[in-house]
């Protein structure tokens, strides 16, 4: 796999006043990626990096749109991951992993926010509210709602939907415990609010390993940080969830900040089951 340049890429066309020759950089660019980013996950992923970066940048707005219409998957490729991912998901359904000690996990959590180690509060924050790790280092807002539901604001994907503004969303331990840790770490920790590239870039390769060291006793196989909203899910719905006429797939595309009549997104976040 080749390494990402996408300051040099961007360095390069700032001082270009050529509508053409910005083209031509675009695919120069997108030629580099397509031969050193082999599988269509891994290009998909670094054209969404490229064009997050491009979209900040004060390049003329025809210039922008030159690029943003080079840097992407084409329509065949598009339509080849999507059935790629569909089929993962529906693999992943057909051999859900177990969460063998939710209770375990949840008193996990909590030690963690209560850390001074910033990759470990952040890991915490995350597995209690299931909020996004870079939600959590730098937008996340949190108010009490009630004693085991906050009202969360500062969701970073929102699928076009501009600012969704705040929800409310079950938490895994004390509302009030979340709020007034998080009013610490914030205190503490203010270096990456409002700054998402930079937090990832800086963090991670601690974070992957964090989250397999703190969590992985608890479930079975290796945790990621993204799996720590699927596991949040999954104990909301057995802990929470209190409606029973609606289904956990609705439950969970409700508290994890989904468009309402968005049923498909929360399939990819069924990967867990309690352990009865």
């Amino acid at each position: 796999m080749g390494r990402m340049q996408i300051e040099k890429f961007i360095n390069n066309v700032k001082n270009i006043t050529s509508l053409s020759e910005i083209e031509n950089r675009a695919k120069q660019e997108k030629s580099y990626i397509d031969t050193n980013y082999t599988t269509l996950g891994s290009r998909k992923y670094t054209f969404t990096q490229y064009r997050n970066v491009l979209k900040e940048t004060p390049l003329r707005a025809s210039f922008k749109t030159a690029i943003l219409n080079t840097l992407r998957l084409t329509p065949e490729e598009t339509l080849s991951y999507k059935e790629d991912y569909k089929q993962k998901v529906k693999q992943e359904q057909n051999n859900l992993k177990l969460i063998v000690d939710y209770q375990g996990y949840i008193q996990k959590a909590e030690s963690l926010i209560k850390s001074n180690h910033f990759i470990s509060s952040v890991l915490g924050f995350a597995a209690l509210t299931g909020r996004r790790v870079a939600e959590i280092a730098c937008s996340a807002k949190f108010q009490l709602h009630s004693p085991s539901h906050l009202l969360f604001t500062g969701q970073l994907k929102t699928k076009g939907r501009g600012d969704i503004g705040g929800y409310v969303i079950p938490c895994l331990t004390s509302s009030i415990q979340i709020v007034s840790e998080f009013r610490r770490f914030r205190r503490n920790f203010p270096r990456y609010i409002g700054n998402v590239r930079t937090f990832h870039n800086n963090n991670s390769k601690d974070l992957s390993v964090q989250a397999r060291r703190h969590f992985s006793c608890f479930v079975e196989g290796e945790v990621t940080p993204k799996d720590l909203r699927a596991i949040y899910a999954t104990i909301a719905c057995k802990t929470i969830k209190k409606n029973f006429r609606q289904s956990e797939q609705s439950y969970i595309a409700d508290i994890l900040g989904h468009d309402e009549n968005d049923l498909n997104t929360c399939n990819s976040y069924i990967d867990y089951k309690i352990k009865d």
